[in-house]
Parts: structure tokens; C-alpha cells; sequence
């Protein structure tokens, strides 16, 4: 290649590289992750953001790239931080201390007012920013710790260890005032409580925690805390010995507990054994107490129901008897109106016949045209009746009755019956001396016959 071939290509060379330069001192990007401060020649300083399109006039103006969000990590762990230790140490109200290892996540600035002052702060070193920000970790750290003993910390207030950071980190530095604290669990050689100098955060009347030192990153710097956590809490030998030794006590604690709740089950199981067989005995016993009661009760069931069945049949034997009396009283009452009328009639005919002989006398006298023998049956007819009439009421009643009738069926029974009203009849006629006359018994030809031995029933029958 010739000379001047290569000067040319020099030229070229040279020419881009100039225009390169120039074209990036006139124009630049900005990503939307980022924002840019712009210093320009002439001027005061604006801020850059994405909006649009990347590109944008720098015009020769010198320029610092901010990141919107940034990520910092503050441990021993040299690949997330920057090759060296950046724990925070702190130390507890009873002596202990730990290592702490966090990770904090901020925002910057909001507002272009606030970018710029916070330019002016830190000149878009970022460096700068984690160390403000590592310093005002370790003031939150380092305050809070007091408020704990290691084992407290270690067992059961790492969360709220960790709140109490953040919050301090976001609004500042608690107000805090120094109290005597009794540690729990903790004794002398001579056995009495450790008292140590411990911290309390102060409230005020709203209960809300006393700001003393409001938070840089927020109130000076406008950073935002996005995230903060305690990564890792490495104690110190003496502290991990002290552990040990609580954690000696407690499994020895809980070892007699477990030996102790061991006595006390196998007591109650004995109890337990003991209140089964009673109550398995009270069970045995309750079944034959319940059979017992079950047969009582069902011999009662069964002589109440035959006494209920005997009074039943009682009363349905009254209602019979009743019903049977009603019967024939009512019967009795029906044959004494037929015997009353019957008596009756019987006086009818009775006058009548007086009267027909009387009249038949008179009829004699008056005509004359009877016979001495005419008058004597007359006057004796006349005296017959009455004689007849005067002596029925001083008749005896008969005490036995014969009526005839020898064959089957309701022939006998009729004969007694007109015989009955007979006597009705009479004594309706007149008299006191057929009081008795219910006591009247009827007895048949037949009965009499039969209840006479042979040879007597052929002398009546003769006779």
C-alpha cells in the first residue's frame, strides 16, 4: 500500500473518530431505568429523562447517569459485596453482640429539584451513597440492639428487631432513655437476678415512638427505603456459649417436664384403670337393678291388667243385672196395668150382675108373675153373690198352685198364667189377705208326678 493510500485511510480514521466525539458531545441516551443529570456549558443544570425516545441535545454539555433504584448489601460475602467485611456489629443490653449482615433497597429521588440538590450531594458517585446509607444502618442497628438481651434477640424478637431498624431507617432515630432491666433466667454465682443497664424507646402522647434525629436518606437526601432486611446475625463465642449452656437448662427443663408429665399420665391412667372397673361394676350392677325393676313393673302391668280386666267384667255383669232388673220391672209393671184393668172389668161385671138381679127382682115384684120357687132361687142367687162378694177378701192366699197342663210347649204355662190373673183379680176385688200373693208357687200335674215315687203315683192316678 502506498503512502498515500495511507494517509487517506488515516484521515478517514481520524475524521470518524472526530465525528464520533462530536456527535456525542451534541446528542445522548437516556434508558428508562435511569435518569441523567445535564451540566451544560452555559446554564444552570437540568435532569434527563426518558421520554419519547432515547435520544436526546446535550449540546457539548458534560452529563452524570443516576440509576433509579439502587441495591446494596452490607456482609461478609465477597461476590454480593466489595471483597471485605461490611457487617455491622452491635452489642445487646446484657453484654452480647453479633454481626449483623443486611441488604437494603432505596430509591432516589422523585422530583428534579431533589435530583439535583442530591447530585450536588454525592456528583452521581454512587459509592458515596452506599456509604451514607451504611451509616445511617449502623445508628438504627446499634440503637435497637439495647432494647434486647442476645437470647431474646436469638429465641423470639428477630422480627422485631428487623421492624424497628427499617422504621428508624424511614423516619430517623428514636428517642430512647436508659432503665435497670432484671434478664429472665439469668443469675449470679450467688444465685440472685442480673441486673443490666438496658434502653426503652420514649413515646409521646399519641403513643406514637419520639423522632430525636430525623432519617438523612429521607428527610435530607429524599430516598426512598424499598426493602430492608437483616440477612444473617453471627454472635460472638461468649454469646453462642451462653446459648448453649440456656439451651442445656431448657432441654434439661423440659426433660424433667417430660418425665414429670410421664408420672402424672401413668397416675391418671391408674386412675383411670380404676374409675373403668367401677364403672364397668356400676354397669353390671345397673343391668340387674334394671332387669329387676323391668320384671317388678311387668307384674305389676300384668296384675293391674287382670285386675282391669276383672272389674271390667264385674261391670259388664252389673250393667247385665241392671239391664235384666230394668226388664222386668218394666215387664212387672206392664202384667200389674193388665191385672188392674182386668180387676177392673171384673167390678164392671160384678155390678152388673148385682144390678141385673136386683132389677130382675124388682121386675118380679112389680109384675107378680113369679113363683114362690122363682123367689126362692132369686133371693137364694142374690144371697150366694153376696155372700161371695163379702167373703173374697177374707180368702188365704194358696200357697201352692197345681195347673193343669201335661204336654210340650207353653200349654202349662198358660193355664198358671190365667190362673195368676184370676187371683190378680180377686184381689183386686177386694181384701187384705192376698198380701203374699208373690209367694204363690205353681207347680205342674207333671212335676208332682215325678217327684213321687211309683207306687204313690199310682194311687193318684187311681184316685
Amino acid at each position: 500500500m502506498s503512502p498515500k493510500s495511507i494517509i487517506v485511510i488515516a484521515g478517514v480514521i481520524v475524521a470518524l473518530v472526530l465525528g464520533a466525539a462530536l456527535l456525542t458531545s451534541l446528542v445522548g441516551t437516556c434508558d428508562t431505568q435511569e435518569y441523567i443529570v445535564v451540566q451544560p456549558i452555559f446554564g444552570e443544570a437540568r435532569v434527563q429523562e426518558a421520554t419519547g425516545g432515547s435520544l436526546y441535545w446535550k449540546g457539548f454539555a458534560k452529563t452524570w447517569s443516576y440509576p433509579r433504584y439502587s441495591d446494596f448489601r452490607y456482609n461478609d460475602d465477597p461476590a454480593e459485596g466489595d471483597g471485605v467485611d461490611e457487617r455491622i456489629r452491635t452489642t445487646f443490653n446484657d453484654g452480647g453482640t453479633a454481626e449483623h449482615g443486611i441488604y437494603i433497597r432505596v430509591g432516589m429521588p422523585l422530583l428534579a429539584e431533589d435530583r439535583i440538590n442530591f447530585h450536588e450531594q454525592f456528583a452521581g458517585d454512587l459509592t458515596s451513597v452506599k456509604a451514607a446509607v451504611k451509616a445511617h444502618a449502623i445508628n438504627c442497628l446499634k440503637s435497637t440492639a439495647p432494647l434486647m438481651s442476645g437470647s431474646e434477640h436469638q429465641s423470639a424478637r428477630k422480627a422485631e428487631f428487623a421492624n424497628t431498624v427499617e422504621r428508624q431507617l424511614v423516619k430517623g432515630l428514636y428517642a430512647m432513655r436508659k432503665v435497670e432491666k432484671e434478664l429472665k433466667d439469668r443469675t449470679d454465682s450467688e444465685g440472685n437476678p442480673i441486673t443490666v443497664f438496658a434502653t426503652e424507646i420514649l413515646e409521646g402522647e399519641d403513643g406514637q415512638a419520639i423522632i430525636a434525629q430525623p432519617s438523612p436518606l429521607t428527610e435530607k437526601f429524599k430516598m426512598t427505603i424499598e426493602q430492608f432486611s437483616v440477612i444473617s446475625s453471627d454472635y460472638d463465642a461468649e454469646t453462642l456459649q451462653q446459648f448453649a449452656e440456656k439451651k442445656k437448662a431448657y432441654l434439661a427443663a423440659e426433660r424433667s417436664k417430660a418425665e414429670r408429665e410421664s408420672a402424672v399420665q401413668e397416675r391418671l391412667m391408674i386412675q383411670e384403670q380404676g374409675l373403668r372397673d367401677k364403672t364397668e361394676a356400676e354397669a353390671i350392677a345397673n343391668v340387674d337393678k334394671a332387669k329387676a325393676v323391668i320384671a317388678a313393673e311387668l307384674k305389676a302391668e300384668v296384675a293391674l291388667q287382670t285386675k282391669i280386666e276383672a272389674e271390667t267384667k264385674a261391670n259388664q255383669l252389673l250393667e247385665v243385672a241392671k239391664i235384666e232388673k230394668e226388664e222386668a220391672e218394666t215387664k212387672a209393671s206392664m202384667d200389674l196395668e193388665v191385672a188392674k184393668v182386668q180387676a177392673e172389668a171384673a167390678m164392671e161385671n160384678k155390678k152388673a150382675m148385682i144390678a141385673e138381679a136386683e132389677g130382675k127382682q124388682q121386675a118380679i115384684e112389680l109384675s107378680g108373675a113369679i113363683t114362690e120357687l122363682e123367689q126362692a132361687k132369686i133371693d137364694a142367687e142374690v144371697k150366694i153373690m153376696s155372700e161371695f162378694a163379702r167373703s173374697i177378701p177374707m180368702m188365704q192366699s194358696p200357697s201352692t198352685v197345681f195347673s193343669g197342663g201335661n204336654g210340650a210347649g207353653n200349654e202349662g204355662s198358660s193355664t198358671l198364667q190365667n190362673n195368676m190373673m184370676s187371683l190378680v183379680m180377686l184381689k183386686m176385688i177386694g181384701g187384705d189377705n192376698f198380701a203374699d200373693f208373690g209367694k204363690v208357687k205353681s207347680v205342674s200335674n207333671r212335676q208332682i208326678r215325678d217327684s213321687i215315687p211309683t207306687d204313690t203315683n199310682t194311687e193318684v192316678a187311681k184316685k
